[in-house]
């Protein structure tokens, strides 16, 4: 069944994280709330490792390693001081990995760590001033399902 991403909301932790076993405390992470216009998780690739014997006539493989991709999202513009704007910014610039949380409305998350590796500031005519953000997802996606009902 499909669920509405309105509702959906984004966290990312204030200082550097680098355990997804372990999400720090609500405290130490910024709500993106109402400042995102925008998300997607873009899911990587698997490696793969060429075996393929000399004898043989056709290539073979065996998997490799996961890259688990990255992430982007969109926030307004917000000069203030304690704006998740100006949070993001911070991050891109210390270039240590952050904790990320997408819940979506039906209840389910999915969490990653990842580092902020790019900005932009698009400006245009008749636009509300926006930032993009890019991460580059580091290690496993974690991915939670909604919780049974009674169980």
């Amino acid at each position: 069944m499909a669920i509405s991403s309105v509702g959906t909301k984004v966290f990312m932790s204030k200082v550097e994280h680098t355990d997804i076993e372990t999400p720090p405390a609500v405290g130490q992470l910024v709500d993106f709330g109402c400042e995102l216009t925008d998300t997607s998780i873009t899911g990587g690739t698997t490696g793969e490792i060429d075996v393929t014997p000399l004898c043989s006539n056709e290539r073979r493989f065996i998997a490799g390693l996961i890259d688990s991709g990255t992430a982007a999202f969109t926030v307004f513009y917000d000069g203030k001081e304690d704006s998740a704007y100006l949070t993001a910014v911070a991050a891109y610039e210390d270039r240590k990995n952050r904790y990320f949380k997408v819940e979506l409305a039906d209840g389910s998350s999915i969490e990653f760590i990842g580092y902020l590796n790019q900005w932009s500031l698009p400006l245009g005519i008749e636009q509300a001033v926006t930032a993009d953000m890019g991460i580059r997802i580091s290690g496993k996606i974690q991915h939670t399902p909604v919780a049974a009902v009674g169980g």
